[in-house]
């Protein structure tokens, strides 16, 4: 199995991840906050969306969100609260799909095609490797760190979603 099979594994396992935290969630239940200064899950999903626009400049693809749009989710950004400026769930959640989208088609398309330079200047630190396969190695060691954070995130919106008054 090489490189790109073994991206494409854990980019669908994550996204499975991220469809089933988001399922049915309001956006008001995204913006809640765990204890401390942790992220709560419509910034994590929107960050996941910005490192996966670089993964698609991996593949000379053109972002899905704008730069408005990546503005509060980029890295070194300040936690969204229920008062930020943010994207609505429903259009992060749909950002996550297209991209994910595009980048299996490309990762399962051209597995060995994956050892050149990236075609154009992606914005990571130049420790994450000369090739496009270790930019999408470290893009999706991020995403994975990322993911990770959800599960937390989805059962407090599930108990907030149950103290919430009927009708």
């Amino acid at each position: 199995m090489n490189n790109a099979v073994v991206l494409h594994s854990m980019i669908r396992r994550n996204q499975k991840f991220i469809e089933k935290s988001a399922s049915g969630l309001a956006h008001n239940m995204s913006l809640l906050q765990l204890p401390g200064e942790s992220n709560c899950m419509n910034w994590v999903l929107g960050h996941i969306a910005v490192y996966r626009d670089a993964m698609l400049a991996c593949n000379s693809q053109a972002p899905l969100l704008t730069e408005e749009q990546r503005r509060p989710y980029s890295y070194g950004s300040q936690p969204i609260t229920a008062n930020s400026t943010c994207v609505e769930l429903s259009v992060l959640i749909d950002r996550l799909n297209e991209s994910y989208q595009i980048v299996s088609d490309w990762l399962l398309a051209d597995p060995d095609n994956m050892l050149e330079t990236p075609p154009k200047y992606i914005d990571l630190h130049p420790d994450y490797g000369p090739s496009i396969i270790e930019n999408l190695g470290f893009l999706c060691w991020h995403e994975c760190n990322h993911v990770g954070e959800l599960h937390a995130l989805g059962e407090l919106a599930e108990v907030q979603s149950s103290k919430l008054p009927v009708g």
